[in-house]
């Protein structure tokens, strides 16, 4: 029998356009920090996510069993398959406080 897992998503105000980059950035750190329940391994946005391991736990996070597979190797090619495998499971996630898609523009919008 699967456990059906409730999770309330903070989601942190979001910042306006005329505001500089490193907010963007610090927003979407805060917010996946705060679903992951612990730091990034960098204060680097990009260097932290690049590899899509963190990405795949988030995802995994927000919808357990989602991505069932996550790349530890640091390839090109395993990297390529932790951001594919992210980006196919994000229209899968839903979550009635969260707009997953929000979400995933900004972070290919920034990073």
């Amino acid at each position: 029998m699967k456990r059906s897992i409730s999770y309330s998503v903070p989601i942190p105000a979001i910042p306006s356009n005329d505001q500089p980059v490193y907010a963007h950035h610090q927003w979407i750190r805060t917010w996946i920090e705060s679903i992951l329940e612990r730091p990034l391994p960098t204060t680097n946005l990009f260097l932290s996510l690049r590899d899509g391991v963190f990405l795949c736990r988030l995802v995994n996070q927000l919808k357990p069993n989602s991505i069932v597979h996550i790349h530890q190797g640091k390839s090109r090619a395993a990297k390529e398959e932790n951001i594919r495998r992210f980006l196919e499971a994000g229209p899968r996630v839903s979550h009635s406080t969260t707009n997953l898609g929000l979400i995933l523009f900004l972070l290919l919008y920034i990073i």
